[in-house]
């Protein structure tokens, strides 16, 4: 499944996950994705309510748990790159990869947009 992702890319992808999952438990809730908006998020233009934050984590939400497991968010970008390979859009997903990148790294660079 990782083939479609470069090193770089699952390393960064494991990175985010870990900075957001602050318990330590191996899943994101929507709890703590919008703890990451609001502390990380400041310049981006996303809002991070719970109805929005929900729809966001319905992409990714593979076994419909309500939080989003590191296998659940690689399996996404996995599908997300090859569907991108076919037709360019910016998607719910593409949104909730963006503010991860600027979670980790702090702000936005011209390799994230």
């Amino acid at each position: 499944m990782s083939d479609s992702l470069s090193e770089t890319e699952i390393n960064n992808l494991k990175k985010t996950f870990t900075a957001i999952d602050v318990n330590g438990d191996g899943v994101i809730t929507v709890t703590e994705m919008k703890n990451a908006i609001d502390q990380w998020g400041n310049d981006v233009k996303v809002k991070a309510d719970h109805e929005n934050l929900l729809k966001l984590m319905k992409v990714a939400d593979v076994n419909g748990d309500g939080q989003l497991s590191y296998e659940e968010l690689l399996m996404t970008c996995v599908q997300r790159k090859l569907n991108n390979k076919e037709e360019r859009y910016v998607s719910l997903v593409t949104c909730f990869l963006f503010i991860m990148h600027i979670v980790v790294f702090g702000k936005r660079s011209e390799s994230s947009i």
